[in-house]
Formats: structure tokens, C-alpha cells, sequence
């Protein structure tokens, strides 16, 4: 029993075709559902549901879908070529049918369907083509039976056709009983009438695209012609069988989606064939054909898989069809020839199934300026035929079988078989306007499924070639655009790359080329490896949209290597991207004011020229190309593009300052004027010019500042107490040199080598000479105040100085005007700046500058409030960790001199955090910030110096940790390890410092000692390097040695202390709590306390502790500059023994690793001071794993 599904059922079992869908064909669905592709929508009982879906053909796709109650299934047919299941636009019709289910709509009714059945519901609606009686007939059938294999081809009836008579009992050809006069023809109806003329209704010169749409989407693949079917019994059933036996009946039906049989039995009588009865599948028949044989087999294949289908209106039993497959239609029906009972659908009269097959082929035929494509017929021998009105089209593989009355005749095919029907049964003309249209696009598609005859003068204009690539640019939207298009003959470049259409080419008048593909690809893959050049790609058009320097760069230089082998369009009307092809040259001519330098830059070539205004703009926009007054682009030369840096921040300045005040402006572009400290940015640019001028103000002072050859002498002030070394004379006369021509300076010699002198000269000369129209101010650490009073004290006694230090200070600033040198420290110079601001200063010096590196402090902000005729820096570390460091410095000394911040970064932090590159040769912009520094800083080291100080010796002492030590260590690193690098992995290494910093500090507190961890059980835990330091401190007080210690934690300086109280050692202490530090100092100089327990932040700098010449570092740190200024309290001038530094390691842990990664810190201090080298990088994730790796 079958049954019509509820209206829920529907829904849910159309969603099972939804979920039959593959993914990429569903959501291909969904969007043509939502895009509106869905046109016509109906649904009917059945249930059916038909719809007109929107594809990339000129006319909709037609969809059916249908309930099949004997399979209990869903059934689904569309127009498109797709041959999977369900296709898109199947999805896309079932999607659409619930959207509007879901919101309420209504459809409407399918107009050809009025009932369950037509046929039930005696409309007189006549089933489709070839149906059986009892199928459903609606308008779905005949929507599915308009787009089927099964066609007429040459008819003058209407475009369907009465559902066939039934009869239960018919006579064969040579039987005894007679054959009705007529009988309806099985099948579809005709639609076109006998080859060769113009049928009625057929397809205007408007809608020829839309059938030959239709013709190419029914054809299947090629096919090759074939032999002739053989037939065992020539067409005809010959004698005919001997009467009282059974036989067996076939009767054909031809359906829209292929053929299909049903196989009875009957007994041949002397009535001729007696009641049909269904044949069911038994081996074992003794009746079946003999002999067993292809026909025999066939049967057998046939009975095993049938298709089911409702009963016949009055049979009693249950009558199956059999399907035919598509590649088996030729063989089936050549077999069946050799049976007598053969009958279409159900007529009364046998088959004559013929087996010398008749030929069609399609033609163009020229009709005037039209031209009409159709068929041409031909019998055997080659007579012309043509198929009788009526005929129907059965598609096989190899043939056309033609049925037409009781005979069924294959007709070889030159391709095609389906493709052949089509154009059979509606030919078309293409109006002469269209027909470049029709060659170019239609032509080829055809030809690849069937051999199309053509017109002498038509074939003679079809050619072969070679493609024309050429490319073609234009502008759109600020872009330049780039295509590949081809050309063949004398046509124009109409051909996109990666067009699938036309395959005929127009080639000039009445000329068309066959495409090459493959010459089209190999010259898309030169243009496609060409665009990667410039780091582009082809968008979805096959375009290549390129902006700015992109565009640029490939005008320049790649567009020149493609026009040698094709043909360019296009560049003539470019009007943003224009590029010069001849190089630039240079001039900057200098001059020198008072205090000003005036710079002039031309940039100049035949096709315009170009200066600073417009380098400027080029920076702004970050572009290598310059724009001239003509317009046109121009690149810049490599030199002047690493130079452009330089002049941005000194050039914004002055457009600021030009403009400000509404001061007119000339016709002509002004110099740049910039400040004299810029005299490193005007050489720069000097060295890139092809001409240059300079005055000789600027060429003298070029030749003071390069090496600082040729700086005059000048007298050493009368009153000054101190016999200075060699190097600190020369330092002494570069002071002066700066002084004196208006410029700023650091002082940068490395720690030990008596700056504090060289700068105390410089300030009792501005006395003695009168020079110094107002106090001195420097800056120091807290650490430092005494030291400078007592320097001042010793060697410039004749300089009055006043500290202003103290909680008791606030009188002090009323006297400040009475002195020569006023000592502040950087704690107090934010709170004190209201006092400090109020009066100008002679000097502003900053001592052990490197406090002042970051410019988000009250204290450097104070600093740069602070108005001072000269500057001055005195650091033996510029550059402790970060090129910031220099930029901070130099702000206070020169405002404005190495532009805005983030500008400075972003040029040369990325340069400083990079490798060194393998060839040695440092970053240019590493190379360009140093001369742009150069002639500000003066930087001597020990090495250059080593003659006049004793000899240093570093010792790295390892230690191995006791066993309760080891057991904390790796406990921690464990947990750290985990934690550390989940954290950096979840929110990056910025976010995690702080975990990070933890880490390592509990992992160097447990290499130090395990107490001060302060955890349960490891409080009284051993420490392998409090023993080392215990020996260490007994070897140098027993030799009667005095030692500096040194220890980042004050807590280990308890323990130290401790330690010392226990072997009966004197100790002194300097920590960030002690407040008598001179005394502490002067006790350990000139007493007989033989150890210094130091923290490395309260007294690394500026000390003079040369009293000592051992030196222990307890436990390292990031920075090597910090050690290194530690040492430096010792091995300094006035040192008169060797020093010897130890460095104490816990081998295997975080401490050993830290040792290796300071080496980069070091490279960084020195490469902007002491010429090549590479800046060092910040922490990344590998340093982490390195770090907190297990030993």
C-alpha cells in the first residue's frame, strides 16, 4: 500500500534531500535562496513542487520536485547540466518553499495539477509523453516531460499527445489477425516538423541563445559513431510462433529521464495473443528465449533490478517496469528486435525494429545575411530522408532510434546523440547581426559535441594563429590597474585571461581564430610570476589592482621587461602614475648663520624637478618616489631613501615655523633652515648629492667635528689643583670646542677615567675668564652629592658651591645666586623645579645621565623645564638597554634634535632589535643614527687608556648547589616553567613580565640561598655560595686586602652581614637606608675595614672606592653596564693595584644562562658608541625556554 506523507512529513523528509546534498552544493543553494534566484514557485498535491530557479544560463533552470509513494521517497529533476544529486538549484527551491512555509506565505497552486492524479480526478489532463495510465499527470509531469530525452522529431501535431489505448490482446506482423488501421504513436508528442524547414512557433532571432542554451545543456558527451545494430531476424518476427505457446511481450515506454520496458507473458492463440500477465524473475522458466544468449541475459539482468511502479488500471497484479540505462539503450533495443511481440507503449501493433541505420547530421545554412542551423537526413545509401510527421526521438549512446508507426529505425549520429534531437526538433536562426556572436561563443561549444557542417565561405574564415598578449592599464579609485588580455589576427585585446568563452576569436573583417589555451596559460603564468615581483595577485575579474610605491615599482621596472615581448595600452591617459624614467640628480648647497644652518636640495630630471617640500611629502606618504612639478613620479636614489629619515623631523619643524604667524610665503620655495646642532644632518645629506655646495664656515666646522682633528688648545684654568692625564686634557679642549660654537655634548668615557675633573676644569675656566654670567647647575644621584663637594673641595677650590640638599634647603635658593656650582640630585629636582625654574644657568649638567632615560618621569619632565645656555651629559652608559635611552638624553640636551618620539622608534628600534646580519656590516640605520650622534658625544674606554691604569682580572667562580638546595631549585624551576610559558602563550611576553620577573627572582633566590625564599623546611638549608664567599672574604682580609661586595638583594646582605659577624670580619654597609654614606665611605678608604657590603643600586655609580682591589658580584643581573659601573668604583683612576673581580655562578641554573645572555646587552652599549656592532634585542619567548629550561 502507498499513501500520500502529512504535511510535517513533508517537511521533514524534504529536509533528508537538503541533508543528501554535499556541503559546497547546500550553502551554493542557501545563497541563491536568499539572493532571490527563485522565481515561479508552486506547489500542487502529490505532493509536487515546481519552480524556475535563476543559474548562470541566459534562461532560469526549471525544478521539479516530487513525491514518488512507491518508493516512499523524494524525486527531483532540473534543466542544469549538473550531474550529481541534489543540485543547487534542487536546494535552493526546497530552502525557499520552507522559508515561506516558516513565515506564514502562501504558494501557489500548481496550475496543472488539480488533484492526486490528473488522471484520477478526470480533468482531462492527459499524462505526460510515454506515461502509463494510473501515473500522476499534472503540470509537474509535463514541466519534467519538457525538458526530457524522449523528443519528436518532425510532427504537425500539438505539443502532447492522448494518453494510449489499452488493449489485452494485439496481433504480430505475418499473424493471422489484423493490425488496427492506426493506432496512436507512443511517446512524446513531435515539436518540429520534417528536416529542412522552418517549423511554426520556432524560436525568434531574439530567443536563439536560449535554445541553443537549451541544445548544449540536454547533450550529453561525445559520442563516437557506430556500426549498425544487428538484428537476428531482419526487422520482422518472420513466421511467427507456433500457436498454444507461451511468449513473451515487451512493451516500450519512453519517459523524460530515459526508457524504460514491461515484460509480460501471454499465450499465442489462434486469436493471436491472449491476456498479458506480468513475467516475474525465475532462472528456472522453460519458456524464457532461447537460446540463452545476449537477449537471454539481458532479460535476466532486467528482471532482477526493476523499477517500481504502480499497477496498470485493471491488471491483478502487481506490473513492474524496467529501467533501461542510459548505455544500454542501443543493445536492448537491437536484442529485442529478435523478439516478435515488441510494442510501443501500449499499441496494438508489433515493432519492426530495423537494423541498417539511417544517418542526420546538423548544418549551418546560410538564409540571406541569417543563418539557420538544423538537421540534414539521410537513408543508408546516402539518399536525402526525412523522419515522417509523428516520429519520435529515442536517444541511445551511438544512435538516434526513430519510431515512427510500427517501425523503430537507429540513426547514426556525427556526435552527439541528444544534441542531435534537440536541433531536429527546433532549429533556429541567428539574425546576421548576432552571427559574430553565434561563431564566437556558440560554434565551438557545439562542435565539441557533434560535427556541425558550415557554409564553404564560413569555413574558409576560421583560421588558426598564435595569441597576442597585451596588457592593458588603467586608473580606477586610486589604484592602477593591470590586465592580461589577448588579441588574435589584426582584432582587438578582447580575450580576458582565464575567459573559457569565445573559442573563435573575431580576427579582423569576417576573420575568426581558434583560441590557443595553451599558449593563453603559459603567458598568464609569465604574467602571474611577474605580479608576485611586486608581491601582487589577480582578483576574481583576472585584474591586478596595485597602489602607491606597488604601482610605482612595477611601472619602473617590471612593466619595461613586459612591453619588450608584448604590447602595452593604456599608459598614455595614466594621470596619477606616471614614472620617470631617467634618474635624478642632486644639489644641496649649505650656508651658515650665527646659529642656523640654511640647507637648499634639488632633485632634478628632464621630466621636472623637485625639493625638500616635496621629499617631505614622499616621507609623509612613506614612498621611494618623489613627485616633480610636472607630475610626474620619480624613485629616489638608494642614498637619499636612507637619508630622508634624517631631514623628516628638521623639515616638519620648519614648515611649522614658516607657517606659523601667517607669514606670507615667496612664489619660490624657501631654504630649510635648521639649528646648528643639525650640522650632522646637512653632512649626511652633503656626502648623497651629485653637486654640492658649502660655505666655509660650515666646511671649517665639518673639519673640527670629523674625528675631532684639528680642535684648538686651550689653557688650563689657573686655580685648578689636579694634574690631569693626557686623554683628560683632550677632553677638557673638546668641552671648550662644544662651548664655543653654540653646540650641546656628552661626555661618555667610560666609568673610572675622571669626568668629574675634566668638567670641574671646564667650570672654574667659565669663572676665571668671566664668562659665567650665572650659576651652574648639576644634577646628581643622592649617592653623588658628597662626592662632587668634596671633588669641587679638592681639585677647584676656588668654584663657591652650594647644595641644595636637605629638608631644610628651601632658604638655600634665595642664596643660589651668590654661588658658581649649585648640586641638586634627580629625587629632588621634580619637588624643587618651582625654585629651580625661576633663574637661568650657565651650565646644566647632568652626571650619571643614564638615570634620566625614561621621558614619562616627573623627573624628566622637570629636566626639559629647565633654561640653561649650555647642556652637558656625563654617562659612561648612553645606552644601557634601549635606543630610547639616547633619545631621552638628547631631548633634554638638544630639543627636537632627533625628532618626535614615536618617529624615533619606529625608525630605529626595529633596526637595534634585529641580528646582527652575517656579513658583519651593521643595519644602515644603525650606521645613520650614529653620525647623526657622533660629533655630540666623546667616548673614551679603558683599553684606549690602559697604560695609565693597573691591570683587571674577571674571574667567573662556579659553584655546585648542596643537595636541599638543588631539590628547592628544581621544584621552583617546575612550577615557574609551567607557569611562565602557558601565561606568555595566552596573553604575550608585554602582559607576563611580571610572572616572568617572578620567576627569576625566586629562582636566583634560591641560587643565592634557599633562606630567603623564607619556605617552610629550607630556612636553615645550606647555600653552596655563602661558602665560596666565605672563602673568598678569608683569603683577602688574611692577605690584608680590602673587598667590595656586591648583592641586588639587601636581604642576602643580612645574611653576609651575619656570616662576617661570625668569622670576627669588620664590615661596612651602603644599602638605599643608610644616610651617613660619606662617613661610611671615608671609614672603609682610610680604615682598616677589610669589607664593603654594597647594594648594587645604592652604590654602583659614582663612588670612589679604589681602597679596594678585590670585587665580588655576589649575584648577576640583566645588565652587564651596572656591573661593569660597580667594578668601575675600584678599577679606577687613582688605583694603583691590580683589581680582581669575581663573579660568582650557581652552575646549571638560571644564573648561568643570564651570563650568556648578557653579552647582547653589552653589544648594545657599544654599538652606537664605539662604531659597528649590532643593538641588542629584547626578551623573547625562546630566551624564556633557554632561561627556565631543566639543567
Amino acid at each position: 500500500m502507498t499513501r500520500n506523507p502529512s504535511f510535517d512529513e513533508v517537511l521533514e523528509s524534504l529536509g533528508e534531500v537538503l541533508e543528501a546534498a554535499p556541503e559546497r552544493i547546500f550553502w551554493r543553494g542557501r545563497d541563491y535562496a536568499d539572493d532571490g534566484r527563485v522565481l515561479d514557485l508552486a506547489w500542487g498535491p502529490g505532493p509536487a513542487l515546481r519552480a524556475q530557479v535563476e543559474g548562470t544560463a541566459r534562461e532560469p533552470y526549471r525544478v521539479a520536485v516530487w513525491w514518488d509513494p512507491t518508493s516512499d521517497c523524494w524525486q527531483a529533476t532540473c534543466s542544469c547540466p549538473y550531474e550529481g544529486w541534489p543540485c543547487k538549484h534542487v536546494v535552493a527551491a526546497i530552502l525557499r518553499f520552507m522559508d515561506r512555509f516558516e513565515a506564514g506565505e502562501d504558494l501557489p497552486d500548481d496550475p496543472g495539477t488539480t488533484g492526486p492524479t490528473a488522471a484520477a480526478a478526470g480533468d482531462g489532463t492527459p499524462p505526460p509523453a510515454g506515461a502509463r495510465p494510473g501515473e500522476p499527470a499534472g503540470g509537474l509531469e509535463r514541466a519534467m516531460a519538457a525538458g526530457g530525452p524522449a523528443r519528436a522529431v518532425a510532427s504537425s501535431g500539438p505539443d502532447r499527445v492522448p494518453a494510449p489505448g489499452g488493449s489485452d490482446r494485439a496481433v504480430p506482423s505475418g499473424g493471422s489477425a489484423p493490425a488496427p488501421a492506426s493506432s496512436p504513436p507512443p511517446g512524446p508528442p513531435a515539436s518540429a516538423p520534417p528536416a529542412g524547414s522552418a517549423p511554426a512557433g520556432r524560436p525568434g532571432s531574439a530567443g536563439w541563445r536560449a535554445e541553443v542554451d537549451r541544445w548544449l545543456e540536454r547533450a550529453g558527451s561525445d559520442a563516437p559513431a557506430g556500426r549498425g545494430p544487428q538484428s537476428g531476424r531482419d526487422g520482422h518476427p518472420g513466421a511467427g510462433p507456433q500457436p498454444g505457446t507461451d511468449q513473451v511481450v515487451v512493451r516500450l515506454y519512453f519517459y523524460p529521464d530515459g526508457l524504460r520496458i514491461a515484460i509480460h507473458r501471454a499465450r499465442w492463440g489462434k486469436q493471436g495473443l491472449g491476456k498479458e500477465r506480468p513475467l516475474h524473475f525465475d532462472p528456472l522458466s522453460p519458456w524464457l528465449p532461447s537460446p540463452a544468449g545476449p537477449l537471454h541475459r539481458l532479460l535476466f539482468r532486467m528482471l532482477e533490478h526493476p523499477v517500481p511502479h504502480p499497477g496498470r488500471p485493471g491488471a491483478a497484479t502487481y506490473d513492474p517496469l524496467y529501467e533501461i540505462p542510459p548505455g544500454m539503450v542501443d543493445l536492448c533495443l537491437e536484442l529485442l528486435g529478435r523478439l516478435p511481440f515488441v510494442f510501443a507503449g501500449d499499441g496494438r501493433e508489433p515493432l519492426r525494429i530495423e537494423h541498417e541505420p539511417y544517418r542526420v547530421e546538423v548544418v549551418a545554412v546560410p538564409a540571406g545575411d541569417d543563418l539557420t542551423l538544423t538537421t540534414r537526413w539521410f537513408t543508408g545509401d546516402g539518399r536525402p530522408w526525412s523522419p515522417p510527421a509523428g516520429s519520435v526521438g529515442i536517444p541511445g549512446e551511438r544512435y538516434l532510434w526513430v519510431q515512427w508507426g510500427p517501425v523503430l529505425r537507429p540513426v547514426l549520429t556525427a556526435g552527439d546523440v541528444a544534441l542531435h534531437l534537440a536541433v531536429g526538433a527546433r532549429p533556429v536562426t541567428v539574425p546576421a547581426a548576432e552571427v559574430p556572436d553565434f561563431i564566437g561563443r556558440y560554434l565551438p561549444r557545439l562542435q565539441r559535441r557533434a560535427r556541425i557542417q558550415l557554409p564553404g565561405a564560413l569555413q574558409q574564415q576560421i583560421r588558426d594563429g598564435a595569441p597576442r598578449p597585451v596588457i592593458l592599464l588603467s586608473e580606477q579609485e586610486g589604484a592602477l590597474v593591470v590586465e592580461l588580455a589577448f588579441a588574435y589576427g589584426d582584432g582587438e585585446p578582447s580575450i580576458r585571461a582565464g575567459d573559457d568563452e569565445p573559442a573563435l576569436v573575431p580576427g579582423g573583417v569576417r576573420v575568426w581564430y581558434r583560441r590557443r589555451p595553451d599558449l593563453e596559460r603559459a603567458a598568464w603564468d609569465q604574467f602571474a610570476a611577474a605580479m608576485a615581483a611586486v608581491d601582487a595577485g589577480p582578483g576574481p575579474d583576472g585584474s591586478v589592482r596595485l597602489f602607491g610605491d606597488q604601482a610605482l615599482d612595477f611601472l619602473a621596472e617590471t612593466l619595461p621587461r613586459l612591453a619588450q615581448r608584448w604590447e602595452v595600452r593604456g599608459q598614455e591617459r595614466l594621470v596619477r602614475f606616471r614614472v620617470s624614467r631617467s634618474p635624478l640628480r642632486s644639489q644641496v648647497r649649505v650656508a651658515t648663520g650665527i646659529d642656523w644652518l640654511d640647507l637648499d636640495v634639488t632633485l632634478a630630471s628632464p621630466e621636472g624637478t623637485a625639493g625638500w617640500e616635496a621629499l617631505l611629502d614622499a616621507l609623509q606618504r612613506h614612498s621611494r618616489y618623489v613627485r616633480l612639478d610636472s607630475g610626474v613620479m620619480a624613485r629616489l636614489p638608494e642614498a637619499w631613501l636612507q637619508r630622508l629619515g634624517v631631514l623628516a623631523e628638521h623639515a616638519r619643524h620648519h614648515r611649522r615655523r614658516r607657517g606659523a604667524g601667517g607669514e606670507p610665503r615667496s612664489s619660490g620655495e624657501e631654504p630649510l633652515r635648521l639649528s646648528r646642532w643639525a650640522f650632522g644632518v646637512a653632512a649626511h645629506l652633503l656626502e648623497a648629492a651629485d653637486r654640492r655646495e658649502a660655505d666655509q664656515g660650515f666646511r671649517h666646522l665639518a673639519r673640527l667635528l670629523d674625528g675631532f682633528e684639528g680642535i684648538p688648545e686651550m689653557p688650563l684654568p689657573r686655580g685648578l689643583k689636579a694634574r690631569l692625564r693626557p686623554y683628560q686634557v683632550r677632553g677638557y679642549h673638546w668641552l671648550c670646542f662644544v662651548r664655543d660654537h653654540g653646540l650641546h655634548g656628552i661626555l661618555a668615557d667610560d666609568m673610572g677615567l675622571g669626568k668629574t675633573v675634566q668638567v670641574l676644569a671646564l667650570l672654574l675656566a667659565e669663572m676665571e675668564d668671566g664668562r659665567a654670567a650665572a650659576p651652574s647647575l648639576v644634577v646628581v644621584p643622592t649617592s653623588l652629592v658628597f662626592n662632587w663637594v668634596e671633588e669641587a673641595r679638592r681639585f677647584a677650590p676656588d668654584l663657591r658651591v652650594l647644595a641644595l640638599t636637605g629638608p631644610r634647603r628651601a632658604p638655600l635658593f634665595r642664596q643660589a645666586g651668590e654661588y658658581d656650582l649649585l648640586i641638586t640630585t634627580y629625587p629632588l629636582i621634580w619637588r624643587d623645579i618651582a625654585h629651580l625654574e625661576a633663574r637661568d644657568y650657565h651650565y646644566l649638567i647632568l652626571d650619571e645621565a643614564q638615570h634620566v632615560k625614561n621621558p614619562d618621569t616627573q623627573t624628566w619632565q622637570a629636566l626639559r623645564r629647565l633654561r640653561a645656555r649650555h647642556r652637558l651629559a656625563l654617562t659612561g652608559t648612553p645606552v644601557e638597554n634601549h635606543v630610547l635611552d639616547l633619545w631621552a638624553l638628547f631631548e633634554i640636551l638638544m630639543p627636537g634634535y632627533l625628532g618626535r618620539q614615536e618617529a624615533f622608534v619606529r625608525r630605529y628600534a626595529g633596526a637595534a632589535a634585529e641580528p646582527a646580519p652575517a656579513d658583519g656590516r651593521p643595519d644602515p640605520r644603525v650606521a645613520e643614527l650614529r653620525r647623526r650622534v657622533f660629533p655630540f658625544i666623546l667616548r673614551r674606554v679603558k683599553d684606549e687608556v690602559a697604560r695609565d691604569l693597573p691591570p683587571r682580572t674577571e674571574v667567573v667562580q662556579y659553584c655546585e648547589m648542596l643537595p636541599a638546595q638543588r631539590k628547592l631549585y628544581r621544584e621552583l624551576l617546575a612550577a615557574y616553567r609551567a607557569r611562565v610559558l602557558a601565561e606568555v602563550d595566552r596573553a604575550g611576553i608585554a602582559r607576563s613580565r611580571m610572572t616572568i620577573l617572578e620567576a627569576l627572582l625566586r629562582l636566583r633566590q634560591a641560587c643565592c640561598h634557599p633562606a630567603l625564599l623564607d619556605l617552610p623546611g629550607y630556612r636553615n638549608a645550606g647555600s653552596a655560595k655563602l661558602e665560596a664567599f666565605r672563602d673568598l672574604v678569608h683569603h683577602v682580609a688574611g692577605g690584608g686586602g680590602k673587598v667590595l661586595v656586591f648583592s641586588q638583594f639587601t636581604s642576602m646582605l643580612d645574611i653576609l652581614q651575619r656570616e662576617l659577624d661570625r668569622l670576627g670580619l669588620g664590615w661596612e654597609r651602603l644599602d638605599g637606608r643608610v644616610r651617613n654614606r660619606e662617613e661610611r665611605v671615608r671609614r672603609f678608604q682610610e680604615g682598616d675595614v677589610p669589607v664593603f657590603l654594597i647594594s648594587l643600586k645604592a652604590g654602583g655609580t659614582g663612588l670612589n672606592l679604589t681602597a679596594a682591589s678585590y670585587v665580588i658580584h655576589y649575584d648577576p643581573w640583566w645588565n652587564p653596564a651596572a656591573e661593569e659601573q660597580a667594578t668601575g668604583r675600584a678599577h679606577r683612576i687613582g688605583q694603583d693595584r691590580p683589581v680582581f673581580s669575581y663573579k660568582l655562578i650557581t652552575r646549571g641554573t638560571v644564573e648561568e644562562k643570564i651570563l650568556q645572555l648578557q653579552e647582547q646587552k653589552r653589544a648594545l652599549a657599544g654599538a652606537l658608541l664605539a662604531g659597528d656592532g649590532q643593538l641588542g634585542k629584547d626578551l623573547t619567548r625562546e630566551d624564556l625556554e633557554f632561561l627556565l629550561a631543566p639543567d
